[in-house]
């Protein structure tokens, strides 16, 4: 950790702390409250965004380990919504090993190690959907859901796209997708929740609490 910088308002919480812990060191805070002891671990956690410096954890594991072993970890999520304010939800692939066959966000995916939630949303909108950033210039981060067990332990950044370019779905990722109007979407989730790969299930209702409060 280099140069980390926090600040809520005018209050400075962490002011330029810099550190390395080792593999197998403890590591404690202690300090007066406003100190940065909450805010120091919620940022390598991926909870918060410093306002300036760097924090890095090393160590990398396989995917298939990851989700073995309940890892914590990054994901992000993307709602490609078209003029008419339209949802393109996706159909997962029967080959995939989690939650083949059921409806999921537009595009989705893992971050790959020292990549950031913008890269990642970028290159799962092209790698997905065959949408590049000309097609879909303005990815618009709305918040981020903790890991849990439904998000299958992935902190996951939720994002927003509007765009009517033709998404030309992957087939080695996706079975089928269409768009759907979001009083279909919220309908067949009601309907029948064990479609959608559970991590979408948590989605639609906190987007729209976000925009009934925007």
């Amino acid at each position: 950790m280099t140069g980390l910088v926090k600040r809520y308002g005018a209050t400075v919480a962490i002011n330029g702390i810099s550190f390395r812990v080792e593999r197998g060191d403890f590591f404690g805070f202690i300090g007066a409250n406003g100190t940065g002891k909450s805010s120091t671990p919620r940022i390598l956690a991926t909870f918060l965004a410093p306002d300036s410096g760097t924090a890095r954890v090393f160590g990398q594991a396989t995917r298939g380990e990851v989700h073995r072993r309940g890892l914590r970890h990054r994901s992000v999520h993307v709602f490609l919504f078209n003029s008419r304010g339209e949802l393109f939800l996706q159909k997962r692939a029967v080959t995939k090993d989690t939650f083949p066959g059921c409806y999921d966000s537009s595009a989705s995916g893992h971050l790959d190690a020292g990549e950031s939630y913008d890269a990642c949303a970028a290159r799962e909108m092209e790698e997905e959907l065959g949408l590049t950033p000309a097609d879909a210039p303005v990815l618009t981060p709305l918040f981020k859901l903790p890991a849990c067990l439904e998000t299958g332990w992935e902190n996951v950044m939720f994002y927003t796209c509007q765009s009517d370019a033709t998404p030309r779905p992957n087939p080695r990722e996706i079975e089928s997708g269409r768009f759907f109007t979001l009083a279909e979407v919220l309908a067949m989730v009601q309907e029948d929740p064990g479609r959608f790969a559970p991590a979408f299930v948590k989605l639609p209702g906190k987007f729209g609490q976000q925009m009934g409060g925007a």
